[in-house]
């Protein structure tokens, strides 16, 4: 967890949109007690044409989808309702993630990944205001790997480094960091440093990013 001053200067520099500095975290399909979805939510998978029809409505953020991943079969958006209303979901993604879906702050900066085989990289999540708090994101988790979807048997995620409340979040569920991905620069003059991930054959990290990549 960074300093109070660190964490400042961070988010100053970061407004600038020169450096963009995320957690890599990671499940390795160690047994887990995924939380169950509270009395009254309803966890289900979002098939394409209901994310188009939901998209900005009723709540739900325009950031659901912008279209990409309509339709493909390494996506699939999971999502959490109340009284028939999306209130919370997340994206699963296999294969090849696009750095402008794994980002903090400055899309130029996000962090593309080759993942292994049978790894699902969670990304997008969202939970409304209202309900937050009820571990829905467990939940969504657990259907995840209880369903196999996308044949994911393990799991990896990002959040930026300031972000303490998601870091406890995914780690009570059994996620743990495998270290921090340092994203610096603009365009073409760009400076990143990955974690050694030892622990996850075959994962990739920043093979799309432009200028020097240290730590692969």
């Amino acid at each position: 967890m960074p300093s109070p001053f660190t964490g400042l200067l961070y988010r100053l520099i970061r407004r600038l949109h020169l450096s963009d500095v995320t957690r890599l975290m990671h499940w390795d399909g160690t047994p887990v007690q995924w939380p169950a979805p509270p009395a009254g939510y309803c966890v289900r998978v979002l098939e394409d044409d209901e994310i188009v029809k939901r998209c900005g409505r009723d709540g739900a953020p325009e950031t659901l989808s912008d279209g990409s991943e309509l339709p493909r079969r390494d996506r699939v958006c999971v999502a959490t309702f109340f009284d028939d209303r999306l209130v919370s979901y997340l994206w699963l993604g296999r294969g090849h993630i696009e750095a402008e879906n794994n980002f903090s702050r400055s899309p130029h900066l996000g962090t593309s990944l080759d993942l292994p085989h049978a790894t699902g990289f969670v990304y997008n999540a969202w939970t409304h205001p209202d309900h937050r708090g009820r571990r829905l994101i467990g939940g969504m988790l657990g259907y995840v790997t209880e369903h196999r979807l996308l044949g994911t048997t393990t799991l990896l995620t990002t959040m930026d480094w300031t972000n303490e409340s998601s870091r406890r979040a995914f780690a009570h569920i059994g996620m743990r960091s495998m270290g921090l991905i340092w994203r610096l620069g603009h365009g073409r003059w760009q400076l990143t440093f990955v974690p050694r991930t030892p622990r996850v054959t075959g994962l990739r990290l920043a093979t799309t990013a432009p200028g020097l990549v240290v730590g692969n």
